[in-house]
């Protein structure tokens, strides 16, 4: 009687020259190896569809892998005699991905069609802002509004409302309001009022300071297609917050508050607040300082915890061909140039007229921003975990170190 191996179809196999990966996006269990015997199997199975014959001295020398696999539900082994052929198994449906090739011609002609589906977020920074520069570089790491040490910049109204008209066809579900003290922007009535006649969700970003002492300022931005994000620093005051808190209940407002960390304490004593005041809807959001451990502890993955990570067929491909945290996103700067990432050049290049079109366009055919995955940094490219790692993040730009995890 002869061994076959049959790996499940449902199952990726990842390999480089030191380490192989098996994950079943099904049940989300994965085995991983450096032992060069067993790489040369993984190599063998994504070479042939998944199927090959054991003999005697591997199946004994390499029992616990083998029984790794069918207790993990990897894989199975099948028995069958020397006259018969090998069993048919299903192709693996990452093989079904990648035999799917469009041709240039193909690819431009599938993207420009109705090039406004790509869209599914916007966000317009209003205006700039002068304040302590060590908040200066924060709006390179997550919304928050851009500092200026020179004049001020301020988008006008009409140059808001203008691009507003122009993704109204568009199925973006979130528009993302962000600037310096939003309720002193010298138009933000008229937006206000434009923004009501649009039925998708719109955040605004509020910095705690920013509300009067009574927080009675909040109610201006009132409506059911709102939600309001207000961003809380160590230095706030407690008796500020419960205003604001008191504030919304009473008139309904939905408010979601976003805690900035960057150390242990900072983390320790919003945690003390949010059980206090028994706040439920809020997150923290960790900035670059000089904290590296501080986000190797509680912000990056270790190379364990992103094998451990939940990941669906879906979401695999995705992180193979775009950035998820990206993708379908576009910013309007208080100067009126579009940007497809904070970081990199301007999509319009510097065209205050290029329209929206030409700037979907253009972050989709380029390699940067919505399309940037682990698999073109030259520090991830080769890992065998690169599809179900975290996209590449905001703050891996702002560092320019696209290498997060401790490799085991």
């Amino acid at each position: 009687m002869r061994r076959i191996l049959i790996i499940e179809p449902t199952v990726f196999i990842w390999t480089n020259k030191k380490e192989c990966l098996f994950y079943n996006y099904i049940n989300n269990k994965y085995l991983y190896y450096k032992d060069i015997d067993i790489i040369d199997i993984a190599n063998s199975l994504s070479n042939n569809n998944y199927i090959i014959e054991i003999n005697n001295e591997l199946f004994k020398t390499k029992k616990k892998f083998f029984n790794d696999i069918m207790v993990n539900i990897i894989g199975y082994i099948d028995s069958i005699n020397n006259k018969q052929k090998k069993p048919i198994n299903l192709a693996p449906i990452s093989s079904v991905q990648n035999s799917y090739e469009l041709s240039k011609s193909d690819f431009h002609l599938t993207i420009g069609s109705n090039i406004y589906k790509h869209l599914k977020e916007v966000s317009i920074y209003i205006n700039t802002h002068q304040i302590n520069k060590t908040n200066h570089n924060l709006h390179k790491q997550f919304l928050f509004p851009i500092y200026s040490n020179d004049k001020v910049l301020e988008l006008l109204p009409q140059q808001i409302i203008v691009f507003l008209n122009k993704i109204n066809k568009s199925p973006v579900k979130n528009i993302n309001i962000i600037g310096h003290n939003i309720f002193n922007y010298s138009g933000f009535n008229e937006i206000i009022k434009h923004l009501k006649s649009i039925n998708i969700i719109k955040n605004f970003f509020v910095i705690l300071d920013d509300l009067d002492d009574k927080c009675k300022n909040i109610v201006k931005l009132k409506d059911n297609n709102n939600k309001i994000i207000i961003t809380v620093f160590e230095d706030y005051k407690k008796e500020k917050i419960e205003c604001l808190i008191n504030i919304a209940e009473k008139n309904d407002i939905p408010i979601h508050f976003r805690f900035a960390v960057s150390k242990e304490s900072q983390l320790n004593n919003f945690s003390q607040l949010i059980d206090e005041l028994t706040i439920d809807n809020y997150n923290f959001i960790p900035y670059i300082t000089n904290n590296i451990d501080f986000f190797l502890k509680n912000v990056y993955l270790s190379f364990e915890e992103v094998l451990k990570t939940n990941n669906n067929l879906i979401e695999i491909h995705e992180k193979e061909y775009i950035n998820p945290l990206s993708y379908g996103k576009l910013l309007l700067l208080p100067d009126n140039l579009i940007y497809a990432n904070i970081h990199n050049k301007n999509v319009s290049d510097n065209n205050k007229n290029a329209s929206i079109k030409e700037a979907i366009y253009k972050a989709i055919i380029s390699n940067s921003d919505w399309r940037l995955t682990r698999n073109k940094v030259d520090s991830c490219k080769d890992c065998v975990a690169k599809f179900l790692c975290t996209p590449i993040s905001n703050y891996e730009f702002y560092t320019k170190q696209y290498k997060t995890c401790i490799k085991l």
